[in-house]
């Protein structure tokens, strides 16, 4: 392995020591109680804030974890933007970073960390060392048995459960910077063409498997979850429409979740679809009977609905709740 640039050379290196700050902050920053959540990965990333493609992996669980992901960004990061430059290296960062992460959520709840990133450069280094000359000794013997290794304990961590782990994100960002690697390496726009071709069809099928196929793909029954929170959220905003929407594709995800079931029939109740509602309500209490909260609210919604037929009325006029105020 190529030894590390000094520590005191940080401002050659703005991107990897820029990537290396914000991670210290960020980490910091929820360390000391701050919430995350407007940075980690779900349905929203896909929509109308993409930024959480990339914040999520500055976050890191410990600062063995912090440190471990930094150790290694700069040892890579380093050479590889004094070779590629700033811009190329911010491309590829965030490239790694994005495929990393997205890959994790599709399959598995997502995480947090560089770690993706690291093994990313690790791949991209491991090919290019063997046919560039200005990365010859970049990935030793040593070094990827320590990439190897560690991936592999990492998983056994994870099954055992003492420790849960991004194996994932390790996975593919390693596959990701080998593809990319063999994209860089190769010596005519002939061979390049079909090898980025084929690493832009497997950040497609990233994509695609982080978005509409994660229902089917995903190995954490966790593809309705974020769906759900998110509905939880616009609800409360008082959007029930939109809440609508998105518990009906958080059902479709899993069925089996009665507290959508639940707030489903809340939301329509706000727009006074009282069939909606009620068929909702009455499948929260066939999916967990013996929740008394949902009992209760199907027996109060039963009588105030029933108020309202025998008023007369038509469906729309009131709501239940309205009604139980009369």
């Amino acid at each position: 392995m190529q030894r590390p640039e000094p520590l005191s050379s940080c401002l050659q290196y703005p991107v990897t020591s820029g990537v290396a700050m914000i991670a210290i902050v960020a980490t910091s920053g929820w360390g000391l109680g701050g919430d995350i959540e407007p940075f980690t990965i779900n349905a929203l990333a896909f929509s109308s804030q993409p930024w959480r493609l990339v914040t999520a992996t500055f976050f890191h669980a410990d600062v063995i974890h912090l440190l471990f992901n930094l150790y290694w960004l700069w040892v890579f990061g380093t050479l590889v933007e004094r070779v590629f430059g700033q811009a190329r290296t911010l491309g590829l960062i965030l490239l790694l970073a994005v495929g990393s992460n997205v890959a994790e959520y599709a399959l598995f709840w997502g995480g947090v960390g560089l770690s993706g990133v690291g093994y990313g450069l690790f791949g991209l280094l491991w090919v290019l060392g063997r046919r560039d000359r200005r990365f010859w000794g970049a990935v030793d013997l040593p070094t990827a048995q320590l990439f190897v290794g560690w991936f592999f304990l990492c998983i056994v961590l994870t099954v055992t459960e003492v420790l849960p782990v991004a194996n994932v994100a390790h996975g593919s960002g390693a596959v990701l910077g080998v593809m990319l690697g063999w994209a860089i390496a190769a010596r005519s726009a002939s061979q390049r063409l079909p090898r980025a071709g084929l690493l832009a069809v497997c950040l497609a099928l990233i994509v695609v498997g982080g978005t509409v196929a994660r229902p089917h793909v995903n190995l954490a029954d966790a593809a309705g979850a974020d769906l759900a929170d998110q509905a939880d959220l616009v609800l409360g905003q008082g959007n029930p429409h939109r809440a609508i929407e998105l518990y009906h594709r958080a059902i479709a995800a899993n069925d089996q979740e009665p507290r959508w079931w639940h707030n489903l029939g809340v939301a329509y109740e706000r727009i006074d679809r009282f069939e909606d509602a009620r068929h909702a309500y009455q499948r929260a209490v066939e999916l967990a009977p013996y929740n008394t909260d949902y009992r209760d609210t199907l027996q109060n919604f039963n009588r105030c609905f029933g108020a309202i037929e025998g008023s007369g009325l038509q469906p729309g006029a009131v709501s239940p709740n309205e009604a139980a105020k009369h």
